[in-house]
This record gives structure tokens, sequence and C-alpha cells, in this order.
């Protein structure tokens, strides 16, 4: 926490003199029913879970962000990103959801659970982003919790390996961050840079992350290689995105070679994905992931489990092959509607998602 503060305080100092701090955010309330179909759980679960229940989440998010006037030795900036949330229902009453929401994955812990875990009612408040940074010509330094978005694919991003995002966390547009240092820089021809950060673990620094990050172009396509460690893994990656005949082509893959057998697995991961935008406003994409910690004959706690916000890059489903297909269309400037379909290579699994947005008002929308 001492360690939060003295970021905080150093980025306020520096700015004490700079503009006028951006300051927004949002309040939603997002209510659910689930039921379960308990003729697909095996018998020794049938009591697991009740055959309905709701759950309300009311959300309040604060975004602050600071600009440095232009100094000799460059530019800073701030950002601190705030989620202030209380739970009710079903789900926040099981002792296993309050232990995640106590568990911070940073380095520092930014989390508190206001209340006693057990209650139908939460309340819980996290920094996801609380960084300072310096910018000079072609530098940029960032230190704090931050999003380190190394991810090429729209979904499934073997190369994200410090903040992997859940496509099933409806609840959280902005995705996960780390705390790292992150030193970047360009190259000079408008398309290179280098990239090195690295998330410390002060506890055990096994299970630090640092990596190299390097990209470029080639004849119209963007690439990146990176190499560096990661929980008990040395990792080597890459990506491409670029287009073929109008449609977007992206694919990214990963290795992770084990350097201890017995707390950590050797796994190859790789997505690839298409995308295209029709005259008619439509946007459509297909996507596929190959995971070979996957399982051949998932069962369906590997489906729940994917209701858990925090993923990793190693083994983002958890399905040998997962394909995807989704798509939107802007009805007009009011209406939106779009669906995506999940499906596992066995087709035992599948998730369907559909979606309509309506826009009430500048600053209101219903989902």
């Amino acid at each position: 926490m001492k360690k939060c503060f003295t970021i905080a305080l150093l980025a306020i100092g520096l700015m004490a003199k700079s503009q006028m701090p951006e300051i927004g955010g949002y309040l939603k309330y997002l209510p659910s029913q689930t039921f379960v179909n308990k003729g697909v759980l095996p018998s020794y679960a049938q009591d697991l879970l009740p055959s309905s229940f709701d759950d309300h989440l009311i959300h309040n998010r604060l975004n602050v962000r600071w600009f440095s006037k232009p100094y000799s030795l460059g530019e800073f900036s701030f950002e601190l990103g705030m989620r202030n949330r209380i739970f009710h229902g079903y789900q926040s009453s099981q002792p296993g959801f309050a232990s995640s929401l106590e568990s911070d994955p940073g380095s520092v812990d930014m989390r508190w659970l206001w209340n006693e875990p057990g209650d139908e009612l939460l309340f819980h408040s996290e920094f996801d982003r609380l960084n300072l940074t310096w910018m000079q010509g072609e530098w940029t330094v960032r230190v704090g919790r931050q999003r380190i978005n190394w991810g090429i694919h729209n979904v499934f991003n073997p190369n994200d390996i410090f903040n992997q995002y859940n496509y099933f966390d409806f609840d959280y547009e902005e995705r996960p961050g780390a705390d790292a240092l992150l030193v970047q820089r360009y190259l000079g021809d408008g398309f290179s840079s280098i990239e090195v950060a690295y998330s410390p673990n002060f506890s055990d620094v096994n299970q630090s992350t640092g990596a190299v990050l390097y990209k470029s172009n080639f004849k119209g396509y963007d690439w990146q290689v990176l190499a560096g460690y990661s929980f008990y893994d040395v990792v080597i990656g890459g990506g491409w995105a670029g287009s073929i005949g109008g449609a977007g082509f992206k694919g990214e893959a990963a290795y992770y070679q084990t350097t201890d057998e017995a707390l950590s697995n050797s796994n190859f991961t790789m997505s690839l994905g298409g995308d295209y935008q029709f005259s008619n406003g439509i946007y459509s994409a297909v996507s596929v992931l190959y995971n070979e910690q996957g399982r051949l004959n998932p069962s369906i706690f590997d489906q729940l489990a994917l209701q858990q916000t925090r993923l990793s890059s190693k083994n983002i489903f958890p399905y040998r092959w997962t394909f995807m297909v989704n798509a939107s269309y802007p009805i007009n400037p009011l209406w939106g509607v779009s669906m995506a379909w999940f499906q596992s290579h066995n087709l035992d699994q599948a998730a369907f998602i559909p979606g309509v947005t309506y826009s009430i008002a500048n600053n209101w929308d219903a989902m």
C-alpha cells in the first residue's frame, strides 16, 4: 500500500502546476437471472447449485488523468482508475466469490472488501489504474498499475502475458491491468518500436513476469515478436495483423516452456481470425483458438470456470479447440444489435451471446 501512495504523491507533486485534471466515469446497474438445467450436472453436483438464482451489481467507476505542461526534461501524465461495486444476491453469498474479491493479483494490494464475506450484500473497491508516465521524444516510461496491451487478436491473445482479459466479464470494458514498469522506444521509421516490461512478484520472484517485445511492419502487415519469462515459464511468441482481399487477417501464438515441471506445464497456444466490414454496416468475424493444454472432453465445470474474472494467456479457454463467430449491426444511431457464438471442438459445449443496445440520451445507454 505504501508503494501505491508513493506513486500518487510523486505524481501530484510533479503536476502541481499542470493543466486541469480530466475527471470522468460512470454509474451502471447490472441485474441477472440464472436458470440451471440440472440434467447436465453429474449426480454428485445436483445440490451444488439452486435451480435458479438472481444477482445484482451496482458499479461506479472514477477515471482521473493529469497532464503536465512541457518541461525541458519531458512531459508527465498521471492516471487513476477506481472501481466501486455493490454486489447482492446468490453469487455474493458464496465464500469463494468474496475471496476472489479480496485477493489482489498485483504486486501491491489495492483491493478492499468493506464488509465480512458471507453477507449477501458486499461492498468492494479497487484501483485498477494508478500509474505515472514520462514522455520525451521517442521514449516513454510508465510505472504503476497499468494495462500492457500486447495482444493483437480481437478475443484470444496468447501474447497478452501481463493482463489477459475475459470476454465473458461483461462489466469490464477497461480490462485488467498489471503492476509493472514499461519502457517503450520508437525507432524512427513510423512503424517499429521495442518495449521492455517487468511485473514483479515480491514474495516469489519465480512468479514475476518480464518480457521484451519488438514491433514492425512489412508489406502492409504489422508484426511482432516477444520473448520473456512468466510464472515458471520461458515464453516465446509473436503475431501479425494485415488484410486479404479487404478482409482483416490476424493471428498470434506463444510457446510456454516450463522451468519447473512440479509447478508448471509446457504449452503451445495459437489463435487465427478474420473480420470484414460490409458496406451496409454489418461487422462480422470468425476466430479459432488452439490450446494444447485444453481438454478433449471438457466438463460443464470447465465452462463454468470461464465466468472467473482473471484468465491466463497460457490457458485462455478450457477446450483443445475453440471456434467463435461474432457479428454486430448498427440499425440506426440509437439502436444496435450483436451476436457471439463460442463452440468447443467436440460440439458438446457452446455459448451463445446475443446483445441489443439503445442510446437513451448522450450519457445514458441501455444494453
